[in-house]
């Protein structure tokens, strides 16, 4: 079963990255053990904050495979706290690690903060969360967070390092680390 919406998310990663013409936002992450890409795109309305729906894949040396997809909602804080970005949002999250399957409905956010006396500057955080009601197969709840550090080296592509950690609470109570890690990344903006 695995191997199925395995393939079948390849195939969907494969036709995003061929539209990349239309994408707001493209990523990679590496470290020395996994590869995560990212690509987020502009939707809806803009009259307040930004809408972006975005599409996640994540694949490692343990053989783990992390997808999702979901929409944020996200804008300044206000003229309180320049320089202050907070979003809300959902995530559907599929993951596979060997005979381990995991579906769960995540909701969350972000805040990241570019620093008023060094613009090029930003700390940045998010996490998602999923509870026993929306986590299915073979976990009871599916959490990730990530804490990072960015330099904006041109208007339209940032650098960072950080850490991530994708979590899993078995059916059998055990937790189980699907990935881990520092890693350093690039993003870019069309």
């Amino acid at each position: 079963m695995a191997y199925r919406w395995t393939t079948g998310l390849i195939a969907l990663v494969s036709s995003l990255v061929a539209t990349a013409a239309l994408a707001q936002t493209a990523g990679v992450a590496l470290s020395e053990k996994s590869a995560y890409f990212t690509y987020g795109r502009l939707v809806g309305g803009q009259s307040f904050g930004r809408n972006e729906l975005g599409f996640g894949l994540l694949y490692n040396t343990d053989n783990t495979v992390i997808f999702h997809t979901g929409l944020e909602v996200s804008d300044e804080v206000g003229t309180s706290f320049p320089g202050l970005e907070a979003g809300v949002g959902g995530r559907l999250n599929l993951a596979n690690r060997g005979d381990i399957d995991v579906l769960a409905f995540a909701i969350g956010g972000h805040l990241r903060y570019r620093m008023p006396d060094a613009e090029r500057f930003a700390v940045a955080g998010e996490g998602y969360y999923a509870p026993d009601i929306v986590t299915f197969l073979d976990a009871r709840s599916f959490w990730t967070w990530s804490l990072q550090g960015e330099y904006e080296i041109l208007p339209t592509a940032t650098v960072y390092l950080g850490y991530r950690r994708f979590e899993a609470s078995l059916g059998s109570g055990a937790d189980m680390d699907l990935d881990a890690g520092w890693r350093a990344g690039v993003q870019v903006r069309f």
